[in-house]
């Protein structure tokens, strides 16, 4: 992208169902050329197994949430520094982990809120939809797909209460989900 963007709206969410192929489109975007930020709160999960610790959503989900906002602000600003005024393309937000706390009955601490006042991502996310047949459960991600549904049933009703405009993504290959992404970047109001 070449376009100049306001440093505020230049986070683009991509955003969805657990196991709906977010982490496959954001390595095509990456070899098209497109800036992105890798989901924090997997990378956490990813570390917590490795040395046994318990910051794991569903062991400690509060620590779990603040260690995966604190990694996932980090690195989008690293990106954001390399992108100098281009899009950088975030798998998951801030928005996502709070929605968790609220899915899991847990209050949303004032530091968490803060950073979500602040935060300033484009106004339009993009969302995989539920997709039973890429969906698959592993050590990283314990649910079950009927649980996926649900929690991505919260989650599209936290962005759209939060004023997002939400794009679904179509169930299609990568390559042409790659490119209905790209086009649609070309038509929202960065």
């Amino acid at each position: 992208m070449s376009r100049k963007t306001a440093p505020e709206r230049r986070c683009v969410i991509l955003s969805g169902c657990s196991g709906g192929g977010k982490s496959t489109l954001l390595e095509e975007l990456s070899r098209h050329g497109l800036h992105t930020v890798r989901e924090a709160g997997r990378q956490i999960v990813q570390q917590e197994l490795a040395v046994q610790g318990t910051a794991l959503p569903w062991q400690d989900t509060t620590a779990f949430v603040r260690k995966a906002v604190a990694l996932s602000q980090h690195q989008i600003a690293a990106e954001q520094a390399r992108a100098g005024e281009g899009l950088v393309i975030t798998d998951r937000s801030v928005v996502d982990t709070i929605s968790y706390l609220d899915f899991c009955g847990l209050e949303t601490p004032p530091d968490l809120a803060e950073i979500l006042e602040t935060s300033n991502y484009n106004p339009t996310v993009f969302f995989t939809p539920p997709w039973e047949a890429l969906f698959t459960s592993d050590s990283e991600r314990p649910k079950n797909f009927p649980a996926a549904v649900s929690e991505y049933r919260h989650l599209e009703k936290t962005y759209a209460r939060l004023g997002y405009h939400i794009i679904e993504l179509p169930k299609t290959s990568v390559a042409e989900r790659c490119r209905f992404f790209k086009e649609q970047l070309e038509s929202i109001a960065l």
